[in-house]
């Protein structure tokens, strides 16, 4: 499953997709990945998403482009998450990350 999601982590995942790709039962695979990574499936595909947003965060493309290439809703939906996560603005982070890269020698 997770080599899965790491495949599809930009498309919309539904729980019933996810099941019927498993050959099990939606309840099933909540549980049973839960219990075997710790957190759930919405969760871990978040954390994917994310991953995969801040990277491109390093590059110019437009906050709201990187939000729905990443497979979130919106731009509000993504930079919440994202602060959630990091503690700061999507686009503060992509402005720190410009001004270390300007202090490197």
């Amino acid at each position: 499953m997770r080599e899965y999601l790491a495949e599809h982590w930009a498309e919309p995942l539904r729980l019933n997709q996810l099941a019927a790709f498993a050959g099990v039962h939606p309840v099933y695979l909540s549980h049973a990945f839960r219990h075997h990574f710790g957190q759930t499936l919405s969760a871990y595909l978040q954390a994917l998403r994310l991953f995969h947003a801040t990277e491109l965060l390093r590059s110019n493309a437009n906050i709201g482009a990187i939000a729905v290439d990443c497979g979130f809703f919106d731009q509000s939906h993504f930079t919440h998450a994202f602060e959630r996560q990091h503690q700061i603005p999507p686009g503060l982070y992509r402005k720190a990350l410009a001004e270390n890269a300007l202090r490197q020698p």
